[in-house]
């Protein structure tokens, strides 16, 4: 399963989504580095998703094929709503274009609210538990970001729900279009899923406690995004569009990696960097 939020608020539009891959038949769930479920397949159009992996980005890619000069919306919305008629309980969607949110499940699509859930209901329930305990403490006037943010982290960090793990991702609306966004981010002491693979930092193994900062293009419109480990001196760079999964780089240092996506991808990449034990100057 997955979680994945998406609000508008004026005329900002921000969506988060988790990336870890967790199969109950198997014995090995893929929670870091997981794979990118929030695509940006344009500089105004943004598909997520939750459900079968495999089934819900090829169903992307092939919207992408389609219209590879010019993504249109409705081609997207049409398939994406085929898809979700012939497998429901398998993909949901969440679409972002210019100004509206758009969620897509069992065929029917919805849209006109200022924001939406797909994925797991325990742990969007739980999200939206924190959210409004947090807007209840802050003024009226204050941004929902902080709230929204600090929720999404909770519940992508907290045990309870095994399918919601990984790494949180951020998509936000800027001046000329969809981006994801950079950032650094500590996970504390947490247990470690049995069977999973996940990076540790500096607090050590036991606790599984690692940082991690994010690598994004500096122009809107790409479907990349990096991330990279300090501590590991490890990265992994997603391209859902051309890989199942994303690459891993080891043994690399954070200007180095950089240089490595960048010529990977041909664009230019930006991010705030850590120093090599993961903690923050």
């Amino acid at each position: 399963m997955t979680l994945v939020y998406a609000e508008r608020t004026g005329l900002q539009v921000r969506l988060w989504a988790d990336t870890a891959v967790t199969n109950r038949e198997a014995a090995h769930s893929n929670i870091i580095p997981g794979v990118l479920k929030a695509v940006v397949l344009s500089r105004q159009i943004v598909v997520s998703f939750a459900g079968s992996v495999t089934g819900c980005i090829d169903v992307i890619r092939s919207i992408r094929n389609a219209g590879r000069d010019q993504i249109s919306l409705d081609v997207a919305l049409d398939r994406l709503c085929s898809h979700t008629a012939h497998h429901p309980k398998d993909a949901e969607f969440l679409v972002l274009d210019r100004e509206r949110i758009y969620r897509i499940t069992s065929g029917k699509c919805i849209s006109g609210g200022d924001a939406y859930w797909i994925g797991d209901p325990e742990a969007a329930s739980q999200f939206l538990t924190l959210r409004q305990a947090r807007l209840a403490k802050e003024s009226a006037q204050a941004d929902t970001f902080h709230a929204n943010q600090d929720s999404f982290h909770m519940v992508v960090e907290h045990p309870q729900f095994p399918s919601v793990s990984g790494l949180s991702m951020l998509v936000v609306r800027a001046r000329d279009g969809y981006i994801y966004e950079r950032g650094i981010h500590v996970v504390g002491a947490q247990p470690i899923p049995a069977g999973a693979t996940i990076l540790v930092g500096d607090e050590g193994p036991e606790i599984g406690g690692y940082s991690h900062t994010f690598l994004v293009p500096v122009e809107p419109g790409h479907p990349f995004a990096a991330v990279y480990f300090p501590p590991g001196r490890t990265g992994f760079l997603y391209k859902p569009l051309d890989t199942d999964e994303p690459s891993q780089v080891s043994d690399i240092g954070w200007k180095e990696f950089t240089t490595k996506v960048e010529a990977e991808c041909g664009i230019a990449f930006h991010g705030l960097a850590l120093p090599a034990n993961g903690r923050q100057k």
